[in-house]
């Protein structure tokens, strides 16, 4: 889904992107209604040719998949072209959020918005990695969105399910 890079070019960028340098954006992340318990911080590193996205969440709910023992995660995450959440309760939450992130057209999954997907560790999730598809001023003015379900890849949507965690990116 994102750029794959040879050995010798993952170690330029790790190089050119310590992990201790202040991020060019943030999105802090929270729930909705329904999720009151989700909150985060979204980070967005400048590095070669795109951005580092790092993601901090906690209090992702359990989910039940149609397996006889419930599981947690995976979730869909997307940045999306609004520029902001707006409401934050039903079944609607976060509609003011808009659709993917998309400038150059492209089908889903290979939106600029599209990101890997979250897992769940006991509500934990975290993750890092390099994006070519922007760079973090691209981002600011538009939102994170956190969907109920994962990722299905392959409808124009996501067939994520409802929005249940969202934060505005701004300048750092």
């Amino acid at each position: 889904m994102h750029t794959e890079m040879p050995g010798a070019a993952m170690a330029s960028l790790r190089e050119d992107c310590p992990s201790d340098r202040s991020p060019a954006a943030i999105a802090r992340v929270y729930g909705s209604t329904e999720y009151p318990g989700i909150r985060g911080t979204v980070r967005f590193f400048p590095a070669p040719g795109g951005s580092i996205v790092e993601t901090n969440v906690e209090g992702l709910p359990a989910m039940s998949l149609p397996t006889a023992t419930p599981q947690v995660g995976p979730f869909a995450y997307h940045i999306h072209e609004g520029a902001s959440c707006g409401n934050n309760a039903g079944p609607n939450a976060f509609e003011a959020a808009g659709g993917h992130f998309n400038p150059t057209g492209q089908p889903h999954p290979l939106e600029a918005g599209d990101m890997p997907v979250l897992f769940s560790n006991g509500g934990l999730s975290y993750s890092r990695v390099y994006t070519s598809r922007f760079r973090p001023a691209d981002v600011v003015g538009r939102t994170v969105i956190i969907h109920q379900s994962p990722d299905d890849y392959r409808t124009p949507t996501g067939g994520a399910g409802m929005r249940i965690a969202c934060g505005p990116v701004e300048r750092y």
